[in-house]
């Protein structure tokens, strides 16, 4: 339900927002996306400082 109440709210505020026709699906994907983009990215610096290179090995 948050998702939705988001996305209602990005559709209000950038009504005529470039940004909105490169999501024509879903306008919560242009909150979500980066956050959970630049959380990845995160854990997988910290996990390769934390358990090193050669554990895959």
């Amino acid at each position: 339900m948050i998702h939705e109440r988001l996305g209602t709210a990005v559709e209000t505020l950038g009504e005529d927002s470039r940004l909105l026709e490169a999501f024509p699906s879903f306008a919560w994907q242009i909150l979500f996306v980066p956050l959970f983009g630049a959380l990845g990215l995160f854990m997988l610096w910290f996990l390769w400082r934390e358990l090193g290179p050669g554990i895959g090995r």
